[in-house]
């Protein structure tokens, strides 16, 4: 997370946005379209462990640190319980950690929280509604849902940048 961070001045903002937007996409778009998912049944802890590292890197960079976990953890044939169990606190631990070295550099402003205290009654809110469809989702609708949102975001994220 701190090698994301330290890249973001070394970065072209846009040109990371659309990498990564691309990847989303095309990685959503392919097993969206798929009839059956990948199921990666044997351990793979050095995999694990770069896309644990990579996440990082996109947490601190670009606040993305759930890309790469969520499509590695869709690909397992875990339930759902686990593979939430997984990335849950995999992201709140590299996002308060960004949050934290940003607030250390100072990078925050007045205007930036008040914006984060407005959108978070809005994300309690919406955390509880996907509590709610989570409990009610089957293993495999779950890791189609994953890959579905990987689609969606990649897309929204493109429209962004183009529209910019």
């Amino acid at each position: 997370m701190p090698l994301g961070v330290a890249m973001l001045s070394m970065l072209e903002p846009d040109m990371l946005r659309l990498i990564i937007a691309g990847f989303l996409i095309l990685y959503g778009g392919f097993f969206t379209l798929r009839s059956s998912l990948p199921r990666l049944e044997r351990p793979t802890p050095v995999v694990d462990v770069l896309v644990g590292f990579f996440g990082g890197i996109l947490g601190g960079a670009a606040s993305l640190s759930g890309a790469l976990p969520t499509m590695w953890c869709a690909m397992r044939p875990w339930p759902k319980a686990e593979t939430r169990a997984v990335l849950q606190p995999f992201n709140v631990c590299v996002l308060a950690l960004a949050a934290i070295v940003f607030a250390l550099k100072g990078t925050y402003t007045t205007q930036t929280i008040i914006y984060g205290a407005v959108a978070l009654p809005t994300t309690m809110i919406f955390a509880q509604i996907g509590i709610a469809v989570f409990k009610r989702l089957t293993d495999n609708q779950f890791r189609r849902l994953l890959i579905a949102m990987m689609l969606v975001s990649g897309l929204i994220l493109m429209a962004r940048v183009v529209m910019g």
